[in-house]
């Protein structure tokens, strides 16, 4: 299938196929009427002369994004996440439009650092984001991690050590752990950044997806930045690939500082191409201004809410006491610790393990393959890798509630298949 991603190919393929290990949107779960309904208002026979006005979309775009979009944003974000604690009212200056969450980290690379440069990252984190970062010439130390995120005395003596140019961290449902920084842990982070003068990027795309209304995460980290002028500063990191469909290739960065923005809006691909997907923004928009992107939110966190419960049941039937679920509160992923037998099974041999689920037809993301990768492999890489061998990161949005507890059943037959070896109970996460 060279129509999608190749992380896609078989479960498009393959019908039977459980994917439980694609961190996206399944197209069950994608606004399709409601997009297709925002592009025609867009593009349609209304658009446009004589009918209506110019579909300015088609020029090259705005350099920072479209204003309209951008205003749209700031009013959609100030009503969600004005109960955040922490939270400051964000304006259309303040918001850049990109790609997505992949190309803007790529541009704020480019734009703040140098290839020799150090990078800081939790050691478990999203697993593709080590290989923005060498594309780069940066050199990537990790960081600790707790139950709450990322370890504090861990990243102040990181920063002391390595003089890094940047922080890059997933702050709120983090990919892979679903572990929230609350937040007196963000204050103090900002504080050890200042010191360090490093600049601060935070991965937020999963923001806006929570699952309890009553207990709504710690506003976005551009909100803790002080604007102080001797350090860099705080960019968030958003998309509307999560919120819609990956598809759309449309995303946002958020910071207080203008420094921050232009160094993204003011990139030499930018000036040239003018401003990231004009057409889908001004989709995007419609979308916004009509209320479908809001409602289309509200219905999505309902349903990841309701995967996390239909998947943490199926953990427990198919696993009994052998199973560790961390709950999620957000997000799209369930992490999820094995001990026992099925434990030894699912941290054995790599190749054996994937072949193993893939002859039962069900795919998930080991925790190992989250670790960062050292250039020389250290104790503490060894120790962690080891013990998130024997952890799962399951996606709640990719695969149809209905099908996953037919998922969890093949995973258990999978792992009972590769045999068992004397119980080992796995450590918690931030030992």
């Amino acid at each position: 299938m060279e129509d999608v991603h190749p992380l896609y190919a078989r479960s498009v393929s393959d019908p039977s196929f459980v994917d439980l290990e694609a961190g996206a949107p399944g197209l069950h779960l994608v606004p399709t009427c409601a997009l297709a309904s925002a592009m025609s208002r867009v593009l349609g026979p209304s658009a446009g002369p004589p009918s209506g006005p110019p579909p300015f979309c088609m020029l090259y775009g705005a350099l920072r994004g479209p204003l309209s979009l951008r205003e749209a944003l700031c009013e959609y974000l100030n009503g969600e996440l004005a109960r955040c604690e922490g939270y400051v009212r964000a304006s259309a200056r303040e918001l850049c439009v990109t790609n997505g969450c992949s190309q803007a980290l790529d541009t704020l690379c480019s734009r703040l650092c140098r290839p020799g440069d150090v990078v800081l990252a939790e050691r478990v984190t999203y697993f593709l984001c080590q290989s923005v970062f060498e594309d780069h010439g940066l050199r990537v130390v990790p960081v600790e991690v707790t139950v709450d995120g990322i370890d504090l005395v861990d990243l102040e003596a990181k920063m002391a050590e390595h003089h890094p140019r940047m922080l890059y961290l997933i702050p709120v449902y983090q990919n892979p752990t679903g572990a929230t920084l609350p937040h007196a842990s963000r204050r103090a982070l900002v504080a050890i950044a200042r010191r360090h003068a490093c600049a601060v990027v935070a991965d937020e795309v999963y923001q806006l997806l929570w699952f309890d209304a009553a207990r709504l995460p710690p506003a976005p980290m551009c909100c803790y930045d002080d604007c102080a002028g001797d350090w860099p500063g705080v960019v968030s990191v958003c998309t509307f690939s999560k919120l819609v469909c990956p598809g759309l290739r449309l995303g946002w960065v958020q910071s207080r500082r203008e420094a921050l923005v232009e160094a993204v809006g003011s990139a030499g691909f930018v000036v040239s191409g003018g401003g990231l997907n004009p057409v889908v923004a001004a989709a995007v928009c419609e979308m916004l201004r009509s209320g479908d992107l809001a409602e289309h939110v509200r219905s999505f966190r309902a349903a990841l809410a309701a995967a996390a419960a239909e998947l943490s049941s199926a953990l427990v039937r198919a696993f009994g006491p052998d199973v560790e679920i961390r709950e999620p509160e957000g997000g799209f992923f369930l992490w999820a610790a094995l001990r026992g037998s099925a434990g030894e099974a699912l941290g054995g041999d790599s190749a054996r393990v994937v072949q193993a689920l893939a002859s039962e037809g069900v795919a998930l993301k080991r925790g190992d393959l989250c670790v960062l990768r050292e250039g020389q492999q250290t104790a503490r890489q060894a120790a962690v890798s080891a013990r998130c061998a024997r952890a799962m990161r399951l996606c709640l949005a990719y695969c149809p509630r209905e099908r996953m507890s037919e998922g969890v059943d093949r995973v258990h037959r999978a792992l009972a298949a590769l045999g068992s070896s004397p119980a080992a109970h796995s450590a918690p996460l931030d030992a």
